[in-house]
Order: structure tokens, then C-alpha cells, then sequence
């Protein structure tokens, strides 16, 4: 039966992962739902240090089911809208949320939904062969999600555009040459697992705290983000680690 799988893979690292191989991971309102909820478990879970999000049997996630999504909320246009936001987008928007470190590992096809999703990812590591694929335009359909804005932060405001008006695809290495992904990998999982071990490595305040900047400096500037990092970079300076260093230079 498909499923969104959560599992515990030690050291604070956790693994979410749609389990819906025979539609090659594509989101019913199900499964939709499912991912809300584990996503809601992550983030209540003080232990966790890192999350990572892939998908089983070989796909990341084939976007949205359209025929359960769409062919399943009448005619209203505000029902569609009010189904689409809570349910449906707030399912992998949910990741955008997390305090701590995101990382989707992608083979396979991200497309859709899929796509916003592992976009929604903090680091996305990718196969060179993996399909990311904004096809909304292909089928008549507008993108939603988050898409617009997510593609126009990684891409830029004129290759976002074109990607969504031809609903275009990108393969992974593609992908990585215009900064879509920050790294290829033949085995994404893996290559995952070693970068959360990495952060998981971390105080897990300071790798909360890079995350934070970073965001800061990409959403509200040169300003928040200096006025953050001073405050963090301060905080770290108290340490015992920091202050052990200091005293052995001191030497």
C-alpha cells in the first residue's frame, strides 16, 4: 500500500520517503496528507538533526496524481484553491519550515510537484541522469506550489520563465550547471547520508543557526543576515570548544 515512510537512520538523522513506486511516487490526497503529518512528527522531534527526503523504487516523485488531486474537488474555484493550499502544497511547502537542515535526494523523475518539492529542500543532491521537470505548461495547467518562486530563487528571473513556458526538464547534470542542484551523485541517497553526517556532527544550534542565515540572506538581505550571523557568531564564541581553541593558541 503506499505510504510516506519515516524512518531513523542514527546520529539525529532521519529519512522521509514516498513509497508510491508503481505511480512512480506521484502525491495522491492520501499520501498528501501523510506527508504533512510526518513532517509535523519531524519537526516536533527534538532529536532529529537533519531530514532527508528521497523516494523509493527508483523515483523521486512523479508530481501530483491529477486524476485523485483534480478530479476530486468539484468545480469551485476557491474550494480548488483552499484544497490545493492546506492540502496539497502545504505537504512539501511544510519542509520550507523545519528549523533544522533539508536535503532531498533525487533520482529519477521530480516533476511537478515533485520538483517544489525537492526545491523545498534546503541541498539538493541529484543523479546525473535524474529528470526535474516543470511540465505545467504541457498540459494546459498553471504552476502551482511555490514553483514560480522557487525556480525564479535557484534560476533567475528570465531561465525560470523559459523553463516554464516551454514546460521544460531538465536532466540532473543540467540541472547542477545552471545551480538548480548543489551536487551530482550516481547514488543521491548515499551521498546524502554522508552530508548529513556531516551536520548531524554539528552542535545542533549552529547548524540551526547557519541554516537561519542563510535563509535570512537569501529572503531579506545583506543586512538581516549580518545582524544575525553577529549575534550567532558571538554566541559560538562562548563555547567550550571555541574557548579550548583560544586557550591552546594562547600556548
Amino acid at each position: 500500500m503506499p505510504g510516506i515512510k519515516l524512518s531513523d537512520a542514527g546520529d539525529g538523522i532521519r529519512i522521509l520517503s514516498i513509497d508510491n513506486a508503481k505511480k512512480k511516487n506521484a502525491l495522491n490526497n492520501a499520501l498528501c496528507a501523510e506527508m504533512a503529518q510526518k513532517v509535523r512528527e519531524v519537526a516536533d522531534d527534538k532529536s532529529a538533526r537533519v531530514l532527508i527526503v528521497t523516494g523509493e523504487g527508483g523515483s523521486f516523485c512523479a508530481g501530483a496524481d491529477l486524476p485523485d488531486v483534480f478530479g476530486t474537488m468539484g468545480t469551485d474555484v476557491n474550494d480548488i484553491r483552499d484544497h490545493l493550499g492546506d492540502t496539497v502544497y502545504n505537504s512539501f511547502l511544510s519542509l520550507r519550515d523545519l528549523k533544522i537542515p533539508v536535503i532531498a535526494a533525487v533520482e529519477g523523475p521530480a516533476v511537478g510537484a515533485g520538483l517544489n518539492m525537492a526545491l523545498s529542500a534546503d541541498v539538493v543532491i541529484a543523479s546525473p541522469d535524474a529528470d526535474l521537470a516543470a511540465t505545467f505548461s504541457k498540459i494546459g495547467l498553471h504552476q502551482g506550489g511555490g514553483c514560480t518562486a522557487l525556480l525564479v530563487e535557484a534560476l533567475g528571473r528570465q531561465r525560470a520563465l523559459k523553463l516554464l513556458l516551454e514546460g521544460g526538464r531538465l536532466t540532473g547534470q543540467e540541472a547542477y550547471d545552471l545551480g538548480l542542484v548543489a551536487s551530482l551523485s550516481a547514488d543521491p541517497l548515499d551521498a546524502a547520508l554522508v552530508l548529513a553526517k556531516t551536520t548531524s556532527d554539528l552542535d545542533p544550534r549552529l547548524a540551526r543557526n547557519i541554516k537561519k542565515a542563510v535563509q535570512l540572506a537569501n529572503e531579506d538581505g545583506f543586512e538581516a543576515s549580518l545582524q544575525f550571523e553577529t549575534w550567532a557568531q558571538a554566541y559560538t564564541a562562548t563555547q567550550p570548544g571555541i574557548q579550548t581553541m583560544i586557550e591552546k593558541l594562547r600556548r
